[in-house]
Formats: structure tokens, C-alpha cells, sequence
């Protein structure tokens, strides 16, 4: 099994064929659309919660606009790579060397999972 280096090796020097390249675009997509799409719609929903608080004697801030912002950028951008993920995973083809890199690392990564879920339950 690879290491973690290894793996990110490989991805450096690794050059895509055109249809991997097409799949890779459209996985992006996914990710900045709904990186973006949960900016947008947080930010607004802030700044409309704040501007419903605002007093004349309190006035609103952009301090909730900006929270909101960057709280919808990262659960979008999460929900965003997931989804690009599992787009690159269904749309890749089976003989694709990518595929298999990604496959390395999802085996590594669970590996490293479960040894740290079970360190703990054998050391008792």
C-alpha cells in the first residue's frame, strides 16, 4: 500500500487524458457552484437577519453579513467537494489511473480510520 506521499507524488506528476480532463471540469463546476451558492444565500440571509435587528439606536453591522459568508463558503465548499468527488468517482472510467490513485487514498485514508477508532479499544 502506498503512503500518503506517495500518493501525492504521483498526483503531481500525473497527467490527465482529455476525457479524465472533461470529468475534472465538471466535478469543479459542481464544487465553485455550490462553494458560491452558499455564500451568496448565507450572506443574504445575514444581512437581512441584521437589517431586521438594526434599531436607530443600534445601527446594523456588516459583522453577521461577513459570518454568513464565509459559514455558507465552507459548508458549500464541503458539500461542494463531496459531490465533485463522487462525480469524479462515478464519471471516471474503470481503467483510469486516476480512479485507482483516488482508490489508493480512500483505502488509506479509511485505514488510518480505523486505527485510530481501535487504538484506543486495545490499549485497555
Amino acid at each position: 500500500m502506498s503512503s500518503q506521499e506517495d500518493i501525492k507524488l504521483e498526483l503531481i506528476n500525473y497527467k490527465p487524458t482529455d476525457e479524465e480532463k472533461l470529468v475534472i471540469r465538471s466535478a469543479m463546476f459542481n464544487f465553485i457552484t455550490l462553494a458560491t451558492l452558499g455564500a451568496a444565500s448565507l450572506g443574504m440571509s445575514a444581512r437581512l437577519w441584521a437589517s431586521s435587528r438594526a434599531t436607530p439606536l443600534k445601527p446594523r453591522t456588516a459583522i453577521p453579513t461577513i459570518l454568513g459568508a464565509f459559514t455558507g463558503l465552507a459548508f458549500g465548499g464541503g458539500l461542494g467537494m463531496d459531490r465533485g468527488m463522487h462525480k469524479l468517482r462515478e464519471s471516471l472510467p474503470s481503467d483510469s489511473r486516476l480512479l485507482a490513485i483516488i482508490r489508493q487514498n480512500d483505502d488509506l485514508r479509511q485505514k488510518e480510520l480505523q486505527e485510530t477508532l481501535f487504538s484506543g479499544r486495545l490499549e485497555k
